[in-house]
């Protein structure tokens, strides 16, 4: 029983040495990346949330990817004619360029926009599909499946599903999971499950937090990067 109290102060110790980790992810230089042979050629990392995935992808110079999403929310790019930038933002812009202004809300979209990904699988836990169905069950774009449906955006492919719904793609792909991810009816090693229906990747990112996730998955999500031994916050070596 003593044991428990240090298991839960390691996953702490994790969550706040990938947040310590994200204030100095600007001032690293590019990272260049090779799937580690030991590892059957796939790193898996550990990041605060999306928006480092995303400044890890650049980094490592990835192009017209399949992006596999895992994840309980869908969120939506920034309407910069109804929300434009501030003062500070755009000095922000200025100085480092717009990805400078990437969040976790807005860096699948990013991604999509600069040619890292060009094809984007959402895996949902069946009640997250369910809510993003009706979110989007007017566009005319929509196109309807068993377990899943087919929406366009703006030229970018993208398929929602739950997890018996799911096509597994024929080519090597990049994985993003979420916290939100951890919730009934979801596979509860996500990786292993991918691995078992045939799923190849070279890389997958564990983030520890997303906008709708709740405290206990966050929990869950950094136990599981522990689990599966992520390394934080940059590509294996």
């Amino acid at each position: 029983m003593r044991s428990r109290p240090l298991w839960i102060l390691a996953i702490l110790a994790f969550m706040l040495a990938s947040a310590l980790a994200t204030e100095a992810h600007g001032l690293r230089s590019r990272v260049s990346f090779t799937p580690p042979s030991h590892l059957a050629g796939r790193c898996v990392v550990a990041t605060a949330d999306a928006a480092d995935a995303f400044h890890i992808w650049v980094a490592t110079g990835l192009r017209g990817r399949r992006l596999l999403v895992l994840s309980g929310q869908w969120s939506r790019p920034r309407n910069v004619a109804k929300e434009p930038l501030t003062p500070e933002e755009q000095e922000v812009a200025r100085l480092h360029g717009e990805t400078a202004l990437v969040d976790a809300r807005t860096a699948l979209y990013a991604a999509a926009r600069i040619g890292i990904a060009r094809i984007i699988d959402v895996i949902m836990p069946p009640e997250a599909l369910a809510r993003r169905l009706a979110e989007v069950s007017g566009a005319k774009a929509l196109v309807r499946e068993k377990g899943a449906f087919r929406v366009s955006y703006e030229g970018l492919e993208r398929r929602f599903s739950n997890p018996e719904a799911f096509l597994p793609p024929q080519e090597t792909a990049l994985v993003l999971v979420e916290p939100s991810w951890f919730s009934p009816g979801a596979p509860s090693d996500p990786l292993a499950w991918l691995s078992s229906i045939g799923v190849t990747s070279d890389l997958a990112v564990v983030a520890l937090a997303d906008p709708a996730a709740t405290g206990e998955q966050r929990l869950m999500a950094a136990s599981y990067a522990w689990a599966v031994g992520a390394t934080l916050d940059e590509p294996c070596r």
